[in-house]
């Protein structure tokens, strides 16, 4: 059963790749770009996610409408060009059965209402099987997209305890964020050169993740958010556009100057 479980996780993660690629890329840390995500936790809190929801200090996040997740859908009979439309389903791909795509709850229950639809299946990783792209990229860490933590956000003057175990937690923020030099000598760690035991945030941290949940690239492959990387706040969309189309039908004029929702 072990070595079966493992076949299908592999399987999974191979389709997983092969619809929706989203490379993790790092930079160095003075050459930024602009991403909009929605803030999640704050510095301080405990976050878990747990069936692909996400728990703050033991309490689900609300609801969101527009929060998408991967499905695999079976049908009797291929769908028309227009059912995707209607649906506003942007982001889908084509297996032997049917088809894999990010739907909302809306997009769920509506799609389920025609006749060819078979079967509509929420694709997720299960819980302990650890996916090597999702931070802290250690194997001492068994999470995943869908399964992670609980993690502590970290807080400016919160001290933590340092070893092999956490060091992978903060090991970014220790050197790049925060400036300090690290090494690793079998089970000693040296800040600074100096041996640690602790380490005290120099500043706040914070959890982004994008309402497309299984397509989103986020603190949960980046890890934490430093203070001094926010740069703004989101208030309108002044432009959308469909990346499948060309121009002018790729624009997508209900969405454009619309305010975004503060929740």
């Amino acid at each position: 059963n072990q070595i079966k479980m493992q076949h299908q996780n592999q399987d999974y993660e191979k389709c997983f790749y092969e619809y929706f690629k989203d490379s993790i890329v790092v930079r160095p840390v003075d050459k930024r770009e602009n991403y909009i995500k929605r803030c999640v936790a704050i510095p301080g809190d405990t976050l878990q996610i747990k069936g692909g929801r996400v728990f703050i200090n033991g309490t689900p996040q609300k609801n969101i409408p527009t929060m998408q997740f991967r499905y695999d859908i079976e049908t009797s009979a291929p769908l028309k060009p227009s059912i995707f439309e209607k649906l506003n389903v942007r982001e889908y791909g084509y297996t032997k059965n049917g088809y894999i795509m990010l739907l909302n709850d809306e997009q769920v229950a509506k799609l389920k209402t025609y006749k060819s639809v078979e079967s509509i299946v929420k694709g997720e990783f299960p819980d302990g099987f650890r996916y090597r792209e999702n931070f802290p990229h250690d194997v001492q860490y068994d999470w995943n997209k869908d399964y992670f933590g609980p993690l502590v956000i970290p807080k400016a003057g919160v001290t933590v305890a340092i070893n092999t175990k956490t060091l992978p937690l903060y090991k970014r923020i220790i050197t790049l964020y925060e400036g300090n030099t690290l090494r690793v000598d079998g089970e000693t760690i040296y800040i600074n050169n100096t041996v640690a035991t602790q380490y005290t945030f120099k500043q706040n941290y914070y959890w982004m993740m994008g309402d497309n949940r299984d397509n989103s690239q986020d603190s949960r492959f980046w890890g934490f958010v430093p203070e001094d990387h926010i740069v703004g706040k989101a208030v309108m969309i002044w432009f959308s556009s469909e990346q499948s189309k060309s121009i002018p039908s790729n624009i997508r004029w209900n969405r454009m100057f619309n305010m975004i929702h503060k929740d």
